[in-house]
Order: C-alpha cells, then structure tokens, then sequence
C-alpha cells in the first residue's frame, strides 16, 4: 500500500463521515443513502386520528361489502394516490368499478361503489372511536 494510497482512502473516509452527518441534520430523503430515509428514521405520534383507505360496493339487491384494494388490481398506495382526483370528480370512480368487475366476471355487477377513509381515534395507543368520512360515491344509473 503506498503512502498516497492510503491518503486518499482516508480522505475518501472523512469525505463520507461528513457527507453522512450533514445529511442526518440537513438532508432530505431525496439524499439518501447520505441524508435520512423518513420512512424509518421518524414515527408517528402514539395518539390522535389514523386514516384507513377502504372501498365497498353492493350489488343492487345486496348489502354493502368491503373490497380489497387486490380485487381493483391495485396496491393501496395506488388508490391513497387517486383521493384527491376522485374527490374533485367523484365519477372518476367508475374506472375502480371496471377494474372490479374485470376481476370478477361471475359475479353480478356493482350498483354502488363507496370510496371512505375509516378514521381510528386513539388515545393511550388504543382505539377509543372510529368514524367514516366518505370521500366519494358512485352509482349504477
């Protein structure tokens, strides 16, 4: 190992060093790997509302049922990302009805289609209330 080897991997080192302490007190997540990925370097607060995304449709002589994100062909993060668009225009949820239905041939089609968040209260880290806010609904004319 020769003696300007070695510099460089130590400066290459300090470099490094203070890229990474820089980026943990100044960086966002777009500097990552040298700035923190807030998925997992902060948390939540213990209490106070958390938002689930549901769906749930009904056939036209049935009651209500819940529809996973899955039977849509979508992931949940997919659907959180579309709230705003369909709560600006509630008939852009026909398009989750045709994803069902796609996915269910056999089965008869929707006549009501709900898109709600399930708000969880929590107080002490445990649930003391839940409430549905509709975001928006769709009916089969």
């Amino acid at each position: 190992m020769t003696e300007s080897g070695r510099k460089r991997r130590v400066i290459a080192a300090y470099l490094a060093i203070g890229l990474l302490l820089v980026g943990t007190f100044w960086g966002l997540d777009d500097h990552f790997p040298f700035g923190p990925f807030r998925m997992y370097s902060t948390k939540d607060e213990v209490d106070g509302p958390v938002r689930s995304l549901l769906f749930e449709g009904a056939y036209e002589d049935g009651a209500p049922f819940t529809i996973g994100s899955s039977s849509l062909g979508l992931r949940r993060a997919e659907a959180d990302g579309q709230v705003e668009r369909v709560r600006e225009d509630p008939e852009f949820l026909r398009h989750f009805v045709e994803a069902y239905e796609a996915f269910h041939p056999d089965e008869p089609p929707l006549h009501h289609f709900r898109l709600f968040h399930r708000v969880y209260e929590l107080r002490d880290r445990e649930p003391v209330g839940t409430e549905d806010v509709t975001v928006a609904e769709w009916s089969r004319e």
